[in-house]
């Protein structure tokens, strides 16, 4: 196996040029090339609720989640790349969904659109009521608790709903077919595919005959671990499942131990271990003793959740730039959604291209060989390789 410091030193001399934390790697197009994804740009031109007023959105998370907050960021990026807001950059001390839109709030992000601190709402992983303020224009939706909340209320709110960031739209009754929510007041993104694209990419890249899955046997560890997608593709790629149920998708004392155990016992009798959204994974912040069974075990793995963990020690997880697409997406059906369009009729199915991130220091320790080709393609790779300084 070529070892880790000499692929830093290759990568080093192609990538000299990379000063950030990660390595990007052109894995998509330019932000102007998905203006195309939709017919008639002139639903997307920017234009104001009345002379001299501004559309106001509304926003809402399930709870407070990394993966909200990135969407969320992306689609404030996406209204910058279609026109509708200016191109700000926005602190990296801002971390939390609040955080975001009170400082939207306070700078001079757009002559069309605004955000406000008192249109933002938490649900915190369980409040099942909410009143909308009338002067909302359109509701962006973060996870399924929100999603299923606005959307059986859709009729009485009476106000667009665009529902994002979603592990499984149809397991929670969220839409009707892949193009019809079913909701006159209601649009869905949906990636009918991601996971099952996650599982190939992963089998491509490993070629695993035993994946490892650890999972709550309820509603939210099936959904949140993309077990049904990991079982349609094991017949389709011919690969056995070793799982593990025995542990609890809520806060408690023994959440995180349980886990641990149940993943342990995976890892040793797996050759590949797949990273889902499990309770223990997401609410608390213990990806170093998940990493450190992983490596204990020697297997490599994958995360559900994308690059974030992978920094954080997976091996292998989907780029980043998922979310650039993302929020164009959702920037573009917005603008749609204050032209007047009805959103049951907008587009729903959004399909993001394969790109992967890669942990060098996971694959060292696990003793996992990389061609030099694969890391070319990859989309970001941790941790940063030195530049190479030509004397």
């Amino acid at each position: 196996m070529v070892n880790c410091c000499t692929f830093i030193l290759l990568l080093s001399v192609l990538l000299c040029a990379c000063t950030n934390q990660n390595i990007e790697c052109p894995a998509v197009l330019p932000l102007e090339a998905e203006m195309d994804s939709f017919t008639d740009g002139k639903l997307f031109l920017p234009e104001q609720k009345r002379p001299g007023e501004k559309y106001q959105i509304a926003v809402v998370f399930s709870g407070e989640y990394w993966e909200f907050f990135e969407n969320l960021k992306a689609a404030v990026k996406g209204f910058s790349a279609i026109g509708w807001g200016r191109d700000i950059t926005i602190p990296n001390t801002i971390s939390t969904g609040y955080d975001l839109i009170k400082y939207l709030s306070q700078v001079d992000f757009s002559n069309y659109i605004a955000f406000s601190p008192q249109l933002f709402f938490d649900l915190e992983w369980g409040q099942k009521t909410m009143d909308v303020p009338a002067e909302a224009d359109v509701i962006l939706a973060y996870g399924g608790i929100a999603g299923q909340l606005l959307y059986d209320n859709a009729d009485r709110y009476g106000i667009p709903i665009l529902i994002d960031a979603v592990t499984d739209c149809f397991r929670l009754g969220l839409t009707q077919t892949v193009s019809d929510s079913g909701k006159n007041m209601v649009s869905c993104k949906i990636d009918v595919n991601q996971f099952k694209r996650q599982i190939e990419l992963f089998h491509t890249l490993t070629g695993f005959t035993n994946l490892g899955i650890v999972y709550g046997d309820d509603e939210y560890g099936h959904t949140y671990s993309a077990v049904r997608d990991i079982k349609q593709m094991a017949e389709v790629l011919n690969f056995c499942i070793i799982e593990d149920t025995s542990v609890r998708e809520y806060a408690s004392d023994d959440t995180v131990p349980l886990y641990l155990s149940a993943l342990e016992r995976v890892a040793r009798q797996a050759d590949a271990v797949y990273i889902g959204a499990s309770a223990a994974v997401t609410e608390y912040d213990n990806m170093h003793d998940i990493s450190e069974v992983l490596v204990s075990c020697r297997v490599p793995s994958f995360s559900l959740e994308g690059s974030k963990r992978v920094k954080e020690g997976i091996l292998f997880g989907l780029g980043s730039s998922a979310f650039i697409r993302s929020g164009i997406y959702t920037a573009k059906k917005t603008a749609m959604v204050l032209h007047g369009i009805l959103p049951r009729t907008l587009p729903q199915e959004f399909e993001n291209i394969k790109t992967f991130a890669v942990n060098l220091d996971t694959a060292e320790r696990i003793g996992f060989t990389i061609p030099f080709e694969l890391l070319l393609g990859a989309d970001e790779i941790y941790p940063q390789p030195v530049p190479y300084i030509q004397e």
